[in-house]
Order: structure tokens, then C-alpha cells, then sequence
């Protein structure tokens, strides 16, 4: 991760069980090292930094056999580590838990999922944090009036405005709403990918989402012939929640 001029800080691998982080200043001359151990079985999730500290977090599954995630917060002048933050603890029944991180590395948001007996997800909970690691709110958001769905995307801005991306309705509609730390109503906006087009009945692949800095949302669509499996078209679409709009390019 770059410095501006001042170098840059990398995630290393030290040896079975153990990462580092390590800041190198413009001539590539270590200044410092921080380890990171880990226990067995637990994963890296996220690696950022803000203008402070560089940020790890890892997930593992603890001594009651709970999901949980933690945040490792180095200090990038003198590598100096902080005892790591619980952020998170989930069941281990449930669908994976996941860590959202703003492009600036100022807000943090560990999520769980909320599933029936059958693992469909009803809705989303969580943790916001700044990039101190101190908390700064609870999330909470009901998607039971969704019907279906196949899979959800967290995505947090530099303000700390949270976006849940949702595929359902059999993959065939793309919905997107917003939350943001001002108000408690949420934003929305929907749009049915799939469904039948020239005969043929199409459903949504995969999507992908990239978040620019003025606050509009871009996501792009894959769909396939449901009979063939075959890619069928793409599909992109800019969410502007200022406006309360969508804009759809051309499909492809």
C-alpha cells in the first residue's frame, strides 16, 4: 500500500502461523516490522490503511465455536501494534461473516448475516468503526421483504454511508439500497435483470460494483440463457442516490 512519497507498507508472510507488517521508506530500506500471529485455521480478510495506521483484519471460529473477526491497528510512524479489537461475533451456523472497509480506510463495517432454518437471508447486522477502531454505531437492516435472496454485497464509503448490493427473485433482480449515518430511512432502488428476453429466459451470473468518490454506485451485470447456461449479455447500470435515479448503458 503506497505512502504518497514517503514509501510504502506490505502484508508479508513470516512463516506458517505468522504475517507481518512491514513499512519500507522510498529507497526500499525497512524502517519496521510488526508480526501478526495467527491462530490455527483463522484467515486474513482485509488489509488498508488510513493516514494513521495500517489495518488487518482476520476471522476465525473461537473456543465456544463462534464466528468472530478481529482488527489488528498498526501505527504506520513507528510500527508500533495495538491489541487486537474484537469487532464481531457470530454464529457459526449462519453464512460467513464479512468486513466492508471505506477506500480511505476510515470506517470499518463487520457484518453477519441474519438466515432462516434454510440459510436465506432476512437481513443484515453489524458494527460501524472508525479507523481508531473505536465504535461508532450499530447497523441493523431488514431485507425480509426481499423475496429470495441469492447473495449480498457490503460497501461502505469514505462517510461512512453503507450500501447493501442483493441479487434475488430467482437471479433475476438487481437491488441496491442505501444507508447512511444521518437518517434512519434507507434508499432504494431496483431493477429486474433477468426474466424473459426474445424468448429466451436469462438470470444474473455475477456482479461486481466499484464506488466513486462523488457517491454514485456502478454495477455491472453478466446474465446467461437459463437453458444453455451460455453468457447472454451484460448489463450496466449507475445508482445516483442524490437524484434518486438509475442510468442504464447500453446492454452488450
Amino acid at each position: 500500500l503506497p505512502l504518497g512519497t514517503d514509501g510504502f507498507v506490505i502484508l508479508s508472510r513470516n512463516k506458517p502461523g505468522e504475517y507481518a507488517i512491514e513499512r519500507y521508506n522510498n529507497t526500499l530500506k525497512k524502517a519496521w516490522s510488526a508480526a501478526i500471529p495467527l491462530a490455527s485455521e483463522e484467515t486474513l480478510e482485509a488489509f488498508v490503511k488510513n493516514e494513521d495506521a495500517a489495518l488487518v483484519v482476520t476471522h476465525r471460529t473461537n473456543e465456544q465455536g463462534n464466528q468472530v473477526l478481529y482488527a489488528h491497528r498498526i501505527d504506520l510512524r513507528n510500527g508500533q501494534k495495538e491489541k487486537p479489537v474484537l469487532l464481531l461475533e457470530a454464529p457459526a451456523d449462519v453464512r460467513k461473516a464479512g468486513i466492508a472497509i471505506s477506500p480511505d480506510g476510515t470506517k470499518l463495517l463487520a457484518y453477519r448475516f441474519n438466515v432462516t432454518g434454510n440459510q436465506v437471508v432476512q437481513g443484515i447486522s453489524g458494527s460501524l468503526y472508525d479507523g481508531k477502531l473505536q465504535k461508532l454505531k450499530d447497523t441493523k437492516y431488514n431485507l425480509s421483504d426481499l423475496r429470495g435472496i441469492v447473495s449480498a454485497e457490503v460497501i461502505v464509503n469514505d462517510a461512512g454511508d453503507q450500501f447493501i448490493s442483493l441479487i434475488s427473485e430467482n437471479m433475476e433482480r438487481l437491488t441496491v439500497r442505501q444507508y447512511t449515518l444521518k437518517s434512519t430511512e434507507a434508499k432504494g432502488m431496483s431493477v429486474l435483470v433477468g426474466g424473459m428476453f426474445d424468448g429466451k429466459k436469462v438470470y444474473i451470473m455475477d456482479a461486481k460494483y466499484t464506488l466513486q468518490p462523488n457517491g454514485n454506485l456502478y454495477g455491472v451485470v453478466p446474465t446467461a440463457d437459463e437453458k444453455t447456461g451460455e453468457y447472454y449479455s451484460l448489463k450496466a447500470v449507475k445508482f445516483d442516490f442524490e437524484n434518486e435515479d438509475m442510468v442504464f448503458a447500453e446492454e452488450f
